[in-house]
């Protein structure tokens, strides 16, 4: 077993960022450690994350009534699995077990695409269960090839579309799909298309199969998965409410990166980063609005905190009955 031992680069990202950062942040900017040896290095630099305060009834409901994993919950409240799994009842992974059958986990295989690993979590028990049901019922099991593709939910004409239609090179689409350029090369490969070569990918408008401008990375970006969750997780943490005015319409509702999206981009998924605002608190569109007042670029939480003062002083309010 080789082990790498820390830099001290490393150990700086540590000391910024352990404290204030969720774990999957921490991931990316330490991408040659794991969970566990981040939480390790941590304790033995006697670094600590802020206690978080789980309300009980909403963890029951994530695990019991959602049928959330416990890696999936502690991932919402950015805090280690195994944190999760103390606060757990035995009652409750009894009643998750209970509900273990064969018709279950073939459909959870085989309609729902989780992974043995997955399942064995969801019903805490052991992966040779979980295999030993399959086998039972003459399900073959995915290989590694077949694992990762589900696992990171990869449709391949898409990924084909994007790449021979769109004109988007593999770095691109691997941001979109929220993985590496590597896995995209190698399924392009595998449907027998040849990779444009840098020069073709930096040409753009002379490539021959050039069909007009590219969207732009942030519009990709709120296309993918992470950038849904992180919305999400921000109208919860906000119980749905603008920050500002108090709108609580739903469709209303929009999610502001409070360090801009743009140069912050370690914070781009941090839900502490993320603040609601209504669209006429929001939107560059409105009269009297955050964007209309300050612009879209380089933005900042003092503007924000500044802005939220104005507003409530009532100096938008003749701006906004003008518009």
């Amino acid at each position: 077993m080789i082990i790498i031992l820390w830099n001290k680069d490393e150990i700086n990202i540590l000391y910024d960022n352990y404290s204030v950062s969720p774990m999957y942040i921490l991931l990316e900017l330490l991408p040659n450690r794991n969970i566990n040896g981040i939480y390790v290095k941590a304790n033995r630099l006697k670094l600590y994350r802020p206690k978080v305060d789980i309300d009980l009834e909403e963890l029951f409901d994530y695990y019991c009534n959602k049928g959330l994993l416990i890696k999936q919950i502690a991932s919402i409240y950015s805090v280690h699995w195994k944190s999760i799994s103390k606060l757990i009842p035995t009652e409750w992974k009894i009643l998750n077990e209970k509900l273990l059958n064969d018709n279950i986990i073939v459909n959870l295989y085989l309609k729902d695409n989780l992974s043995m690993t997955q399942i064995a979590d969801k019903f805490n028990v052991s992966i040779k269960k979980i295999k030993r049901i399959l086998l039972n019922n003459n399900i073959n099991i995915r290989n590694i090839s077949e694992q990762i593709k589900l696992k990171l939910n990869l449709d391949e004409n898409e990924i084909i579309d994007l790449y021979i239609n769109k004109i988007l090179s593999c770095s691109k689409i691997a941001l979109i799909l929220n993985t590496t350029n590597t896995t995209i090369s190698n399924i392009l490969h595998s449907n027998n298309i040849n990779l444009r070569t840098q020069k073709e990918e930096i040409g753009g408008s002379k490539h021959s199969n050039w069909k007009g401008g590219i969207s732009s990375e942030r519009s990709i970006i709120m296309q993918t998965k992470e950038y849904q969750q992180w919305r999400e997780l921000v109208y919860q943490k906000d119980n749905y409410s603008c920050q500002c005015c108090g709108d609580n319409k739903g469709g209303n509702l929009q999610a502001h990166h409070i360090n801009n999206f743009s140069d912050y981009i370690d914070l781009r998924f941090d839900t502490k980063n993320g603040v609601t605002l209504c669209s006429n608190c929001h939107s560059p569109s409105k009269y009297g609005s955050f964007h209309h007042t300050y612009g879209t670029k380089n933005n900042t939480k003092e503007q924000l905190e500044e802005y939220i003062q104005r507003y409530k002083s009532g100096e938008f309010d003749e701006l906004r009955k003008s518009s």
